[in-house]
């Protein structure tokens, strides 16, 4: 049980419980408590119901999308190298997997959205709630964070993470023990990613428009293309996303251009070497392929085999 006590700068609700002033702001609840993260949830994090696995796939299969048998997921996000794997279903559960040969794992707690550093030791969660929740890896214990965000993202080695709060607004802050910044927009955001290194930043609105800007002290600018998510890699040569149709566009950086990728899904998330991506088809079916290949979406039936979609 603890007591919440509301304090609004902007829109973003700081709540802790226990008081301490930093920078003149009066904060309550204590960064480092570890506390349920909502109903009939108990923050401790365990390893349990084993979900499914999928095998080492051949030489050709790397090149191509194949399902990652289990957990069926609304949304994932993906470690450096694409050997740690996190998501959240419909129900909110959390999920993790080690790549692409591991199994799927429960985790206690409850996210709407859940975001993976690239060296796989700091993981970031919103729930329905708004409230924001962090764990040092897959072993950490929840720990409740102060603010109120509907989306969040963190960068390669967690020293940088951004969220989006339900008035569009986009808030930053310097790692766990940071504290949330306000950066000022033009427009109303409902989604963004932070490449590992934290250099670059894309935003989309609510419009679907897109916005990037160079780490904490850039200015925004203007991007083409619509998309309603967005993926970036470590340094930000490689750029994923989902358009309302659930078409998956890719292009080699900012300068570059937007390339059409074959295929339904709703969801898509790039390693942070580039080299893997991950995504979620309208059936809530995880995929994964090779980055660097141009090859047809490959799907693994009941039986092994490979058939061409």
């Amino acid at each position: 049980m603890y007591f919440a006590l509301p304090l609004f700068i902007g829109s973003l609700v700081l709540a802790r419980a226990d008081y301490s002033t930093h920078n003149g702001l009066r904060k309550v609840i204590s960064e480092n408590e570890t506390m349920d993260m909502g109903e009939g949830h108990n923050a401790v994090m365990t390893d349990t119901n084993d979900a499914g696995e999928v095998g080492e796939a051949t030489s050709e299969e790397k090149l191509s999308w194949q399902p990652a048998k289990g957990a069926r997921l609304f949304s994932l996000s993906v470690d450096f190298k694409g050997n740690n794997i996190w998501g959240v279903d419909y129900n909110d559960n959390v999920w993790y997997r080690d790549g692409r040969s591991g199994s799927w794992r429960q985790k206690n707690g409850s996210c709407r959205r859940v975001s993976l550093s690239g060296d796989n030791n700091h993981v970031w969660c919103v729930n329905g709630d708004q409230q924001v929740w962090y764990c040092h890896g897959k072993h950490g214990h929840w720990e409740r964070k102060d603010g109120e965000l509907v989306y969040v993202a963190v960068n390669h080695d967690g020293n940088a993470v951004w969220g989006v709060n339900r008035s569009g607004q986009i808030w930053y802050r310097n790692g766990a023990y940071g504290y949330w910044k306000q950066i000022s927009t033009n427009f109303k955001a409902v989604r963004l990613d932070v490449s590992g290194n934290g250099n670059i930043v894309i935003a989309v609105d609510s419009n679907s428009r897109l916005y990037y800007r160079y780490g904490e002290y850039g200015n925004w600018f203007s991007m083409d293309g619509s998309l309603k998510q967005i993926s970036i890699d470590r340094y930000g040569d490689s750029i994923w996303g989902a358009n309302n149709d659930n078409k998956i566009w890719y292009r080699n950086g900012i300068s570059s251009y937007w390339r059409s990728e074959s295929g339904t899904r709703r969801w898509v998330e790039v390693s942070g070497d580039g080299r893997w991506v991950w995504s979620v088809d309208t059936n809530s079916q995880v995929y994964y392929r090779n980055g660097y290949s141009n090859d047809e979406w490959k799907e693994l039936n009941v039986n092994g085999t490979v058939t061409v979609g």
